[in-house]
């Protein structure tokens, strides 16, 4: 396992530990018809977004071998399905999709295809948000 997976699966875990946190202490009604703060609104989202896109855009500058390329583009895009009950925590792990796209031109033909398989059963067609959606477009370029 490379260093910089462990970093991810790092910040991953601080990310939900953090998000879960807000969300178990949330006081009743909070955040409803737009009156005070809700988990959704805690700077903790977009922390973990910047991060975690730092973080791939430093790797993929190394160039990686495909093999280390693909196993962090699996991680981002298995570990939203955890989370579906937790609303703030699923559409962020959702959203940070894109983080993947420096890691993209790095990916063999091969692993190009299993990725596009496994997007396919991760993130259904329907429920695709337009950064997903790029995403898909750009593994399917990458299968030559």
């Amino acid at each position: 396992m490379t260093q910089t997976l462990d970093q991810v699966k790092a910040l991953y875990e601080r990310y939900t530990e953090q998000a879960t946190a807000l969300e178990q202490n949330r006081k009743i009604g909070e955040g409803l018809l737009g009156f005070g703060k809700k988990p959704a609104d805690d700077p903790c989202h977009m922390q973990f977004a910047e991060e975690l896109a730092a973080l791939l855009r430093t790797f993929a500058a190394e160039v990686p071998d495909s093999f280390q390329a693909t196993q962090i583009s699996e991680y981002v895009f298995r570990a939203q399905s955890e989370y579906r009950q937790i609303l703030s925590i699923y559409w962020m792990l959702s959203a940070v999709h894109g983080a993947v796209e420096p890691l993209i031109p790095c990916l063999s033909d091969e692993d190009a295809r299993r990725l596009l398989a496994l997007y396919d059963k991760e993130v259904p067609r329907r429920e695709r948000l337009p950064v997903q959606k790029q995403i898909y477009k750009l593994l399917k370029k990458q299968c030559r």
